[in-house]
């Protein structure tokens, strides 16, 4: 895929590496481990956007450089400093300025999973009595671009 190509991996770490947070060291004594870098962590991410693939198989079509409970916390602390939201913005005024969105005719879809097993993915359904299941919603314009997401497991 050629989202994963090393040199479009570099161009895209490039733009993102600025909005990265500085972490601060809290433990009392220093750190007793050198942080895994940052790059790793986004190979990771990116990998798993990409191929939709587990955590687990992210980090291991990384060479397993970087653990994936690290990953996931490294995704939680961006999510926090709002990395994600600045790269959407960016990324759809990117969009519009270069193709343009057309919001003449808006389109909303969504749907119900409904998982009786359940499992730790899953939480209460709130549309449906409470039952386990999860429910996304998404938003397209009109030539089918989507610019807005959203799921929802609780």
């Amino acid at each position: 895929m050629r989202a994963l190509d090393p040199e479009v991996k570099a161009i895209v770490w490039q733009a993102i590496e600025p909005l990265v947070p500085i972490p601060v060291d809290t433990h009392p004594l220093g750190r007793h481990r050198r942080r895994k870098s940052d790059r790793d962590c986004f190979e990771v991410m990116l990998v798993r956007l990409v191929t939709g693939c587990s955590w687990e198989d992210a980090e291991r079509l990384c060479g397993n450089k970087v653990s994936d409970t690290t990953v996931r916390k490294r995704r939680d602390e961006w999510i926090a400093a709002r990395v994600f939201d600045t790269i959407t913005a960016e990324a759809l005024a990117g969009f519009d300025k270069m193709i343009g969105l057309d919001l003449s005719d808006v389109s909303l879809d969504g749907s119900l999973h409904k998982a009786p097993a359940g499992g730790q993915g899953t939480g209460k359904n709130p549309t449906d009595r409470g039952k386990l299941g999860w429910k996304w919603s998404i938003v397209v314009d009109a030539n089918g671009i989507a610019f807005g997401w959203v799921v929802l497991c609780a």
